[in-house]
């Protein structure tokens, strides 16, 4: 069961993490297994017709990349097929992101783009991966809260083919739902600013806590529905950080703009959520 949902900022979710593995001794490996196996649970949820069970992840080099691995192999035991596109050099990953290449290597389809590859060559690769896979979900897991500055390069050009592909033609039938990893890459945790270029998500499955910038107006077209899922941390632990997370009767988000404004009311989603593209229903939890 999920303690009371709480707010943090980037200097707060990496005191957390420091906090479970320093004062616990909880594995930073750990905490990226817990938070893939219980973003599957949700993917697993909101896959409701065939073209679901294909998904790709698009993966950075860093945590939120190890996120995106990690969870590559919980979805393939869920029986999905999964390929992977990672924008980064495979001896060059962060230490537990190799780690989780090493264990999808028999099982799951994995390509590399340099990340100085220019950012049309990153695109047209995307395009033709989707093109072939035509994946009911595409996941991103390029970068995490610690992004401050604007996506550039060949992830730029990744960012740039989610967006295309999630895009409905006139008539034609909807592109594939884009699910963000704890955050939509491109958005800044703390601010909620979206730096150009940003993910734009139909869902966003948040780990631990929801982010300060979350509550910003800027923020609400790139997030979709959030889901908050659990990584392991104990709810003592985690209440050391942050402040708590005001919902409505009805489930929305009450939290303030972290620039004065209050923000529209997100709606968050308790293991189950829908595409927020036009025509689609949004859960009222």
């Amino acid at each position: 069961m999920m303690p009371e949902p709480r707010v943090l900022t980037r200097h707060e979710l990496r005191a957390l993490d420091r906090a479970a593995t320093d004062e616990l001794g909880i594995p930073s490996a750990v905490l990226m297994e817990n938070a893939a196996i219980h973003a599957s649970s949700v993917i697993a949820t909101v896959a409701e017709i065939p073209a679901d069970r294909r998904v790709l992840i698009v993966a950075g080099a860093g945590n939120n990349g190890g996120d995106g691995l990690a969870l590559a192999r919980q979805l393939v035991t869920l029986g999905f097929a999964v390929e992977v596109l990672v924008v980064g050099c495979a001896d060059r990953l962060a230490p537990d992101t190799a780690m989780n290449l090493g264990s999808i290597r028999d099982s799951v389809s994995v390509g590399f783009i340099t990340p100085d590859a220019p950012a049309h060559d990153a695109a047209a690769t995307a395009q033709a991966t989707i093109r072939r896979l035509a994946p009911g979900i595409i996941v991103d897991a390029i970068f995490g809260t610690g992004l401050s500055r604007a996506i550039q390069g060949a992830a730029a050009g990744l960012v740039s083919a989610i967006h295309g592909a999630s895009k409905q033609e006139p008539g034609g039938a909807p592109g594939p739902r884009v699910i963000a990893l704890d955050i939509p890459s491109g958005l800044d945790a703390d601010t909620g600013s979206a730096l150009t270029p940003c993910v734009r998500a139909d869902l966003t499955i948040t780990f631990a806590a929801c982010k300060a910038g979350f509550g910003a107006v800027e923020a609400q077209a790139q997030l979709g529905t959030i889901a908050i899922v659990p990584i392991g941390t104990p709810p003592g632990l985690t209440a050391r950080f942050g402040v708590p997370l005001e919902l409505t009767p009805d489930g929305r988000w009450r939290h303030a703009d972290p620039r004065g404004s209050e923000a529209p009311r997100r709606p968050l989603a308790a293991g189950r959520t829908a595409s927020n593209r036009e025509g689609d229903k949004l859960p009222e939890e």
